[in-house]
């Protein structure tokens, strides 16, 4: 049962990119899994379960704010991999789940290459324009059935 249009996941120190997507997905009318909008939802459950459920069930789409900080940190690290269990299953159906946005060169496991900022992957503070990350992330994922995430991008503005 899908419960978001859009789960977040970021470390905390990456939190600015994460928020401004919640806000601007929040002004659309999308929901959105922000953990700063769930606080009193988690309060007292038991997290491990419950992120796997949000990251491997309950989204449409994860978008992935990846950097250094992303890879060093326990919590990202098992959203990512209950991401990518969800990812896998869906592999057979040819639709993109996770839709990651870099925010430095870290390699991060399971991301494949195409993601990359040395071979056209998104790389926020790398490239030269917002619009240029916008192509490059339409380009990533060609075939979402609609525009909402790019038009969200779109309006972002990224220091």
């Amino acid at each position: 049962m899908q419960k978001y249009d859009v789960a977040l996941s970021f470390a905390g120190e990456d939190r600015e990119h994460a928020n401004e997507l919640a806000k601007l997905l929040e002004a659309g009318g999308y929901s959105c899994f922000y953990d700063e909008n769930e606080l009193a939802n988690l309060w007292g459950k038991n997290l491990y379960d419950y992120l796997s459920s949000v990251y491997k069930d309950r989204a449409r789409y994860c978008v992935m704010f990846l950097s250094k900080h992303y890879e060093q940190k326990l919590w990202t690290n098992y959203e990512r991999q209950n991401a990518q269990a969800r990812a896998f299953k869906e592999n057979k159906e040819n639709r993109e789940y996770i839709l990651p946005v870099r925010l430095d060169d870290t390699e991060i496991p399971g991301i494949p290459p195409r993601y990359r900022s040395d071979s056209k992957g998104i790389t926020l503070g790398v490239m030269p324009t917002l619009n240029h990350l916008l192509l490059n992330l339409m380009e990533s994922v060609h075939y979402l059935s609609d525009r909402f995430l790019f038009d969200c991008l779109q309006k972002m503005v990224f220091l």
